[in-house]
Order: C-alpha cells, then sequence, then structure tokens
C-alpha cells in the first residue's frame, strides 16, 4: 500500500495502492473532515446521499463476493473498490 488513512474508534481504513488516481485519495482527504463531524465546509464539499453500491451500480462496477466483505471492479478492469466487514482482514 502506498496511502493509508486510518481511524481507531470505530475502526475503518482507507489503503491506496500506488496506482490509485490522485484524484481519487484528494476526495477521499477532503471529504474526511465532513465524514468526522466537521461540517464547516459542507456547503463546499458535497457527499452522496447514495450508497456505495448504488453508486458503483449506476456507474457500471461489478460487485463480487469476497471472503470479507464485498468487492467492486471498474467497467475498464483497473480499478477496484473492496469493503471488508471484518477490521482484522485485507482484501
Amino acid at each position: 500500500m502506498w496511502w493509508t488513512i486510518a481511524h481507531h474508534e470505530p475502526y475503518w481504513r482507507f489503503e491506496f495502492s500506488r496506482q490509485t488516481p490522485s484524484e481519487a485519495i484528494a476526495s477521499v482527504s477532503q471529504a474526511l473532515p465532513l465524514l468526522l463531524g466537521d461540517r464547516r465546509h459542507a456547503d463546499r464539499i458535497p457527499l452522496a446521499t447514495e450508497s456505495v453500491a448504488r453508486l458503483a451500480q449506476t456507474s457500471g462496477w461489478e460487485a463480487s463476493s469476497i471472503s470479507s466483505g464485498v468487492a467492486w471492479a471498474s467497467a475498464d478492469g483497473h480499478c477496484t473498490v473492496e469493503h471488508s466487514t471484518n477490521p482484522c482482514t485485507r482484501g
């Protein structure tokens, strides 16, 4: 992993490989304060109201089950997103 952004309580972690577009890392880091409850710039950083599964589906991403949760792959196969429900498992 090239970048990791994590929080300990409640536990969550974002991991990015060196192939992750910098725009994706920037989007996560821009939205992070709002996701953590800091609403000072909420008007400038809109968050999606749809679930990740729905966003992936409407954008043409394919969902598949993995041992620790679910994974989505972009239509061109160049990008994957994994969601693990087990904090001790890396997908």
